[in-house]
């Protein structure tokens, strides 16, 4: 039995109801206690539970905690509200996982459908990762379907090596994700600029995602297009990054989805790496990547366990 897990953010706990409805698998889909939610979130201010809950919540499932189900995997999304404890269960008892978040390419909701926002037509589903940290299937199928289904938009475009950039440009890593692994993202940022800065003399600038509380208006490409390298931790800013051209360093492998195209040793940041497969590792990130029907039918959990 698949246990999925439900974290009251509407948009998202719907694939899971559809998938114990549409897919073939056995799933049981499962309800956070709304009673103990306030009792175990005492900085909440109001009494009601809002659609989504709060990022910060701490959520409780009985059924995770119920030995009497005989438990195949668990599914949940993202790191935020409290799903941290199912990730932990996963490692404890050794069952698998699938994990759901934004998707790699065309995550952003108006970024396919330029005037007016709509859901996000991709997610992304991992089997005991967060992210796909390898190049498996290279078929390109996908990849030109995309590119045709959205031709308006050229995140899938692979543009000739940029060499002639200046800077580096460093994306933080998540707080987020960070504390769910149990790595202080600002310790790591701060190492990971002190190696930099022993081996180059490059200026460094920093992009933040929210620099004044909201959300950053250079537009990502324009500080991408004229850096030297970017160097991040996990952001899919950096699959952005290598489409276009520029080079790609990771503070830490292991949690990026341009870990194949990537160099983990900072030291190397004025030789960085040219690799001549990025059609292939992209070919590779479409077909992990998959559309609300492809999850809720079954089809993308059963391609998972087919690659994996």
């Amino acid at each position: 039995m698949i246990l999925a897990f439900k974290t009251g953010k509407g948009s998202t706990d719907g694939l899971f109801d559809k998938f114990g409805k549409e897919g073939e698998e056995k799933i049981k889909v499962c309800e956070f206690d709304t009673k103990r939610y306030f009792d175990d979130n005492p900085f909440l201010t109001s009494k009601l539970i809002k659609n989504p809950t709060h990022p910060n919540a701490k959520l409780y499932w009985h059924d995770l905690y119920d030995k009497s189900l005989d438990v195949d995997s668990y599914m949940f999304w993202g790191f935020m509200r409290g799903t941290k404890t199912i990730y932990e269960k996963a490692l404890e008892t050794k069952k698998d996982f699938y994990f759901f978040d934004h998707a790699y390419v065309y995550h952003k909701k108006h970024s396919i459908f330029l005037e007016r926002l709509a859901a996000n037509p991709f997610f992304r589903m991992v089997k005991n990762e967060f992210v796909l940290t390898t190049i498996k299937d290279t078929d390109d199928t996908k990849l030109l379907q995309m590119r045709k289904d959205y031709s308006k938009i050229k995140d899938l475009d692979i543009l000739p090596w940029n060499k002639k950039g200046s800077y580096i440009l460093i994306i933080p890593p998540s707080v987020w994700l960070c504390n769910y692994i149990g790595i202080d993202a600002e310790q790591m940022m701060k190492d990971s600029i002190e190696t930099i800065k022993k081996h180059t003399d490059r200026e460094i600038k920093i992009r933040y995602k929210k620099p004044d509380g909201d959300y950053n208006l250079t537009p990502l490409e324009k500080d991408i297009d004229s850096a030297w390298a970017v160097v991040s931790f996990q952001s899919s800013a950096a699959i952005k990054a290598v489409n276009r051209g520029v080079p790609s360093f990771l503070m830490k492998p292991g949690y990026s989805a341009t870990q194949p195209v990537s160099l983990t040793d900072l030291s190397k940041i004025e030789t960085p790496f040219y690799p001549d497969n990025r059609y292939e590792w992209l070919s590779s990130i479409c077909n992990n990547q998959f559309l609300k029907h492809e999850i809720t039918t079954g089809k993308a959990y059963r391609y998972l366990n087919e690659h994996n």
